[in-house]
């Protein structure tokens, strides 16, 4: 037998390689077989996607849903002001508004907003 530094013999080297190859190419195998599984999933659904898809291209486009939402809006801000007006305010709300201060960045401090609920 030829033999080679460190004990290592070619019969050694080789069967190492073979182990080698053996195991790349199961790991190879194992990749293809999960793939081909994933794609027989995978494929009737997207085929069902794609038909659907084209049946919905074919449908008549819906009526202008924007200028639906806009009057939905407007009825809905109409109606909640409406309440609001209905409701109105307490007197007490009302002196609070005439004689709160208006802050501004110049005359606000520290403890300017806090001033009425400290006795």
């Amino acid at each position: 037998m030829l033999s080679m530094a460190a004990g290592w013999s070619v019969l050694d080297i080789l069967g190492w390689l073979i182990l080698g190859l053996i195991a790349y190419a199961l790991v190879v195998w194992t990749k293809l077989a999960f793939a081909n599984r994933l794609m027989h999933f995978a494929w009737p659904k997207y085929h069902a996607f794609e038909l659907r898809t084209k049946s919905d291209a074919d449908r008549e486009p819906p009526v202008c849903l924007t200028r639906f939402d806009d009057s939905t809006k407007r009825l809905d801000r109409d109606t909640f002001m409406e309440v609001g007006t209905l409701i109105g305010k307490e007197r007490s709300e009302v002196e609070w508004e005439e004689q709160r201060p208006k802050w501004t960045l110049d005359n606000i401090e520290r403890y300017s907003l806090f001033k009425s609920h400290i006795p």
